[in-house]
């Protein structure tokens, strides 16, 4: 019955719950089935504890802005970053370099540090692609609805 399906996800749900949580277990997540692409293809799920990502190393000052620009049927897309010079009274091979410009805005660390997984995830800022999705497709089954009239 179509009321029935999120009965059919709670035993998935209800054990990737489990692993996700128990710390005794070494599992970094669950490959399953998926229902909306079918044909064999899987999901993936990275549970919190094996799913850390390195943040982006942003020096401080550094201003970001993207851009995108369009020429006949191709669209471009561009990241510029803005990177204050250093003090001038320290060349980047002396030590003092790093020691009086921070290479990281403190607002960005939020509460990494008192994060202490292992970080298992980095951006490679070499590979970002922008996809257009043009269209998705939906398999279905089709069931007719019978009408009946009964009379009391």
């Amino acid at each position: 019955m179509p009321d029935d399906k999120a009965l059919d996800y709670l035993p998935t749900q209800a054990i990737a719950d489990f692993l996700s949580a128990d710390v005794k277990v070494s599992i970094d997540g669950v490959l399953y089935p998926s229902v909306e692409r079918g044909e064999g293809k899987v999901n993936i799920v990275l549970f919190r504890k094996s799913s850390r990502v390195k943040p982006l190393e942003i020096l401080k000052g550094t201003s970001l802005s993207v851009m995108i620009g369009t020429e006949e049927d191709r669209i471009d897309y561009a990241v510029f970053e803005l990177v204050s010079s250093p003090p001038p009274s320290f060349s980047k091979d002396s030590p003092e370099f790093y020691s009086n410009w921070s290479p990281f805005d403190s607002e960005l660390l939020y509460d990494e540090d008192r994060d202490l997984r292992k970080f298992t995830l980095q951006l490679d800022k070499n590979f970002v692609e922008v996809h257009h999705i043009k269209g998705v497709r939906i398999a279905t089954d089709r069931y007719p609805v019978r009408r009946m009239r009964l009379e009391r």
